[in-house]
């Protein structure tokens, strides 16, 4: 297990644990993004030293009262995360975080409220009731922050209202919000327009958009000699590893088109993408490609450069990929302009936003000649 230290980040490390200055008390936004960097990190050892140590302040805070201060420290300086980590460590790597780190991480308790969620009062499981919950399934729904919780209800309070359908002030408002919120996610994917913003109630209403879309008029030729569609013989490829949302919509698609689908099997050493199966897969009647970004199972990160690279080169001219990025936006930088992808779907619940958003981003020109 790694152990997390309080010191001087040594000159190797200083990029990316570097910590800024403790925030001013109450600002837990500012507070929950450092948190993140740390626990997203793309060093591995940072990670993991950071997971443990939240895992430590978690385990430590439940013993204590609901009203505890979870950022307190001992006189040295150094908090119960440390401590905890190093109890339990054997064989450790040492990973140099700031004390104000160490002091961000032992207050994530009251900063996300995952150990505040206590089991129901009408469990059949006595020996469950009053204890907190460490919670550890965030690849099917995250918890809610505070911040988003409070937006929520500020809203509802303040601004609720028909989002483009009425001139009085809570109207315009609420719009104002809704576009602003647009504005966010394109900034946050690195979109070339907000234009290619598209909410949804989630990844799985997004990709069955584009299936749709792609499918609607049964495999006969559009009326609009611009609009995609699918026909029959033309080959979809995705991979055994997929999430439903992006099996069934596809399966839909070849029944309704007499298209042909493809599954990439995965690789029989890693359990990974198999890359040589996918070479083998495209080819000149591959019209579609649908991956993971990251395995909701797995964890494991597909390889979308060398995806994309293949897909160019050996499919159909004009073929397009698609990513399910409800695991990757999450936990690491996406950038859509980089990655060289046609659509990308996520969903707002599984990076500690409400239940029932999410989005498809979609280059702007593709996005026009869909029906």
């Amino acid at each position: 297990m790694a152990t997390v230290s309080s010191s001087t980040p040594s000159n190797d490390d200083t990029t990316n644990m570097e910590s800024s200055p403790s925030p001013p008390s109450g600002e837990t936004e500012t507070m929950y993004r450092e948190l993140l960097s740390f626990l997203t990190s793309p060093r591995a050892d940072v990670r993991k030293a950071a997971a443990e140590a939240t895992l430590a302040a978690l385990v430590s805070s439940s013993s204590t009262d609901d009203d505890a201060d979870y950022g307190a420290t001992g006189d040295d300086g150094k908090n119960d995360a440390r401590d905890e980590g190093k109890e339990t460590s054997q064989d450790s790597t040492t990973v140099n975080l700031s004390n104000e780190a160490y002091h961000h991480l032992s207050r994530i308790p009251s900063i996300l409220p995952l150990c505040k969620i206590a089991s129901s009062s009408n469990s059949n499981d006595n020996n469950n009731n009053n204890k907190r919950l460490v919670y550890l399934d965030s690849a099917a729904t995250s918890q809610k922050p505070t911040v988003v919780t409070d937006a929520l209800t500020r809203y509802y309070e303040q601004a609720n209202s028909n989002v483009h359908r009425g001139a009085h002030a809570l109207s315009r408002e609420a719009t104002e919000q809704y576009e602003a919120a647009r504005d966010k996610v394109a900034s946050f994917i690195n979109a070339n327009s907000r234009n290619e913003i598209v909410f949804t109630s989630g990844a799985t209403e997004a990709i069955n958009l584009v299936a749709s879309s792609l499918s609607h008029t049964c495999g006969r030729a559009p009326s609009d000699p611009r609009e995609l569609y699918i026909q029959e013989g033309d080959e979809i490829v995705i991979t055994e590893s997929e999430h439903h949302s992006n099996i069934v919509p596809w399966q839909m698609v070849v029944q309704r088109t007499g298209a042909v689908l493809k599954f990439v099997p995965a690789c029989s050493i890693t359990g990974g993408f198999d890359m040589n199966a996918f070479k083998e897969l495209i080819g000149p009647n591959t019209k579609f490609v649908s991956v993971q970004h990251v395995s909701n199972v797995l964890g494991s990160i597909n390889p979308i450069e060398s995806i994309v690279e293949v897909v160019r080169s050996q499919a159909a001219p004009g073929a397009k990929i698609m990513l399910d990025a409800c695991q990757s936006v999450p936990h690491m930088q996406v950038d859509v302009q980089a990655l060289g992808v046609d659509f990308i779907a996520a969903s707002g619940h599984k990076m500690c936003g409400p239940t029932g958003i999410g989005f498809l981003w979609g280059k702007e020109s593709i996005l026009n000649s869909m029906a």
